[in-house]
This record gives structure tokens, C-alpha cells and sequence, in this order.
């Protein structure tokens, strides 16, 4: 069987969803997957590429692409099309900065104007246009691949082919290290711009915690500093993005103690997978941790410190900053359980047994 994936990016999504999931294949057997590269197959050539493919997967937004190459005269694909998503974008928040790309109408925050349409990159016309092409997308490919079920349930309103492919974590880049505790606990949060309402949310609680213990907070990927009080800066630790493939090594070195994992309970991310998670995890580092989907369906007391209010993510705070013994209990069970049951060695298999099913070759 063969598996082409058009090209991708080398961010986060772009792994987890194509990069990562390809390695996967082509452990089950050997030299099954490939992702298009532009410049290191330009030799080879792309019809001829595509023609051999038997599976050909799309990331969300390539889908315009597709139709594109698709439609040259000297292409005769055969294969089944697989459009793969991770976000439910008809439910972006205007607080989220991925409003600028998907956002359908101008906004407005606290009385003042947020999105207007012409400035600063929001281009309603271009908005809809990405976001009919996606519709369209999600109704013409053979197949679709999802995060979670309920993203599945959303993407089966478009088309009844729907394969849920979980998020998974690759144990050969993730793993545990006995890296010492720190006097002054590292407590760590990473991710994109589009999360200010989740830090909003422990807003208080923070403040409060930031006077009464000791610890660092480290932001990775985006910063949120106007949550926090001015005194306490100096105790906010800013780090840029790293190429992922750098992701997992960084996260280690840094030798966290604690993860924080807020997540506001709104319709968009809901839709999300519980990737944060997954990813401390694997680290064996016990994270407070939104009890909201895609949260609650994975966690449990005993692999997390779930909380609903910003009272209950003080007070599991407060339990993982002075019990050690807590911190290594939940950390040991978390790992447990997302290498049995997140590993990308065994997802790969069922992966790769759903293609074989599908793939016109077989």
C-alpha cells in the first residue's frame, strides 16, 4: 500500500496530524508513507507521485490544493482521498488570534471594537471563501480524519465516512528522565495565541497563588502577561517556539514539576484533543488540568487534578505545590496510562488496518 500526504508544515498540528502518524506507518511496514516534499521530489515528479498512491491525505486548509492538482490533465489518481482536521472552525472564538483567518463577522470585546473587517489582516470576504472551501471539502473527499469523536460527530454532519485518529504520543522522542525537583517548583503551560480566555479564567487564582508560594511559571510558544500582576514578572519565564522536532527534548531539559492545563468550556474547545495532557504526561509530570471535554473523557483523580471552578484549580494547586508525594503519584499514574493507552506504536496498527480497509488497492 502506498499512503502520500500533500506537503505539511513542520508545526505542532502538522506533526501530530500527518508527521508522526506516517512514522507510525511505515514502522507497520516499511516504506508505506510518504509526505510531498516540493523540493526533494521534484526529480521523481508529481503526477507520477500521485498516480502510484493508493491514499492520499490532505491537512485542513490544503484542501483548495488538491482540487488544484487534481484537476491536471496529465494526473489519472486512483486513489481514496483523505481530508484530515483537528478544529471545529465554525465555532472560533473572536478572543482566539485564529479569528483572523476564520472569523465570519466583525467583533466586538467589552464594548470595544476587536475584529473590523479590513484592518489588521481580517478580511471578511477572504474568511469566507477559506471557510466555504473547507465545507466544501468536508463533503467531497472520500474520507475524513478527526481528532476526538465528538470532532467526528461534527464532521459527519458533511460526510458519513469519518475515522477518529486520536493524537498519540511517540515514546522513541517522549520519555521519562529522574530529573531532580527544583527549591522553587517549575510550573510550565505551552501553546498558541489563541488561549487568552482560558488564562482569564484562573485569572485570580493565580495572583493569589503567585503571593502566598514560591515557584517560576514558564510560557511556552505564547505569552499572556497582562494576567499576572507586575510584581510578580520576574517570576514569569517567556520562552519562543521550537522547531518540533526540538519539542520534546526542551520540555525535559526544562525539568517541570507541574503542569497547568486551562481550558475555558465553550463550544470551540470542546472540539479540541487532549494533547497538553498527553504530552506532560509522558514526561510523568502531574498537571491541574480543566475538567472539560476534551479534558474529562481522558483524566481521572487519579492521573490529573481536574478542577471546574477557579476555587478548586487553587486548592489542587496548592495540594501539588506542597505535597511531593502527590506530585509523584499522579505523575506515575498519568504516564501509566497514556503509554497503554495514547502510545503511536499501537494506534499506527489500527491506522494502518483502517487504510488497508479503504485503499482501492487492497
Amino acid at each position: 500500500m502506498k499512503i502520500l500526504s500533500l506537503p505539511v508544515g513542520k508545526d505542532g498540528c502538522s506533526y501530530y496530524r500527518i508527521r508522526k502518524p506516517f512514522d507510525g506507518l511505515n514502522i507497520v511496514e516499511e516504506g508505506c508513507a510518504h509526505v510531498l516534499d516540493i523540493e526533494k521530489d521534484r526529480d521523481v515528479g508529481l503526477p507520477h507521485i500521485m498516480n502510484l498512491a493508493d491514499v492520499i491525505f490532505v491537512r485542513q486548509g490544503g484542501e483548495i490544493g488538491y482540487r488544484k492538482i487534481t484537476s491536471m490533465s496529465d494526473l489519472d489518481i486512483h486513489a481514496v482521498s483523505v481530508l484530515d482536521i483537528d478544529d471545529a472552525i465554525d465555532y472560533i472564538s473572536p478572543l482566539s488570534d485564529f479569528y483572523r483567518e476564520y472569523g465570519l463577522s466583525e467583533a466586538e470585546f467589552d464594548g470595544k471594537p476587536l475584529w473590523k473587517d479590513g484592518e489588521e489582516g481580517f478580511d471578511l470576504s477572504a474568511n469566507r471563501l477559506r471557510v466555504k472551501s473547507l465545507h466544501v471539502g468536508l463533503q467531497t473527499f472520500d474520507y475524513v480524519t478527526v481528532t476526538t469523536p465528538k470532532l467526528g460527530k461534527y464532521a459527519g454532519k458533511f460526510n458519513k465516512n469519518v475515522y477518529v485518529n486520536p493524537n498519540t504520543i511517540d515514546f522513541d522522542v517522549w520519555y521519562r528522565t529522574n530529573h531532580r525537583e527544583h527549591k522553587r517548583l517549575r510550573v510550565i503551560w505551552g501553546g498558541s495565541p489563541s488561549h487568552y480566555q482560558d488564562w482569564y479564567t484562573i485569572k485570580k487564582p493565580l495572583a493569589k497563588l503567585f503571593k502566598e508560594h514560591d515557584f517560576d511559571l514558564y510560557l511556552l510558544g505564547s505569552s499572556y502577561m497582562g494576567i499576572f500582576p507586575k510584581k510578580y514578572h520576574n517570576r514569569i519565564k517567556v520562552l519562543p517556539w521550537t522547531p518540533f522536532e526540538a519539542h520534546s527534548f526542551r520540555m525535559n531539559a526544562l525539568e517541570p514539576d507541574i503542569a497547568i492545563i486551562p481550558l475555558e468550556a465553550n463550544e470551540f474547545n470542546s472540539y479540541k484533543s487532549p494533547i497538553k495532557w498527553l504530552e506532560m504526561s509522558a514526561l510523568g509530570i502531574p498537571s491541574v488540568v480543566s475538567n472539560v471535554t476534551p479534558y474529562k473523557e481522558v483524566i481521572s483523580t487519579k492521573t490529573a487534578m481536574p478542577y471546574k471552578t477557579a476555587k478548586q484549580f487553587y486548592e489542587s494547586m496548592v495540594e501539588l505545590l506542597t505535597n511531593r508525594g502527590v506530585r509523584k503519584n499522579i505523575g506515575n499514574a498519568a504516564y501509566q496510562q497514556v503509554f497503554t493507552k495514547h502510545n503511536l506504536v499501537n494506534e499506527s496498527k489500527r491506522l494502518y488496518d483502517f487504510l488497508c480497509q479503504i485503499s482501492p488497492s487492497k
